[in-house]
């Protein structure tokens, strides 16, 4: 429901607790890579803007962000800097910095057992 910093995602999901689970995480870059669909072309994101369209199956709920965090984390002068994120218009890979937010967001995954 709001946008969100890289370090605010990851304190959300280590809270999450949702579908009687509590092991949810960030999820990585391969694993954002696998729920983009340049097949769909999806009017859901928060604002309803029709000129940015997802690739995003419809059973994702409405109200999506543009981008989302992974945790694959670059690393510049021996500090986290940034993070690779998911642009879900175009399916386009960005690094940003940690502290970004506009439009972007968290999707919690958890290991399959």
């Amino acid at each position: 429901g709001k946008c969100l910093t890289w370090q605010e995602s990851m304190d959300y999901l280590e809270e999450l607790d949702t579908a009687n689970f509590s092991d949810w995480r960030m999820p990585t870059i391969k694993e954002l890579s696998s729920l983009y669909d340049p097949t769909k072309e999806n009017n859901m994101a928060w604002d309803h803007n029709a000129e940015y369209t997802l690739g995003l199956d419809e059973k994702f709920a409405d109200g999506s962000a543009y981008w989302f965090w992974s945790s694959d984390c670059g690393v510049v002068e021996q500090k986290r800097c940034c993070a690779k994120t998911l642009y879900f218009v175009k399916g386009l890979i960005h690094l940003r910095s940690l502290d970004q937010c506009n439009n972007g967001g968290v999707r919690a995954v958890r290991n399959l057992k």
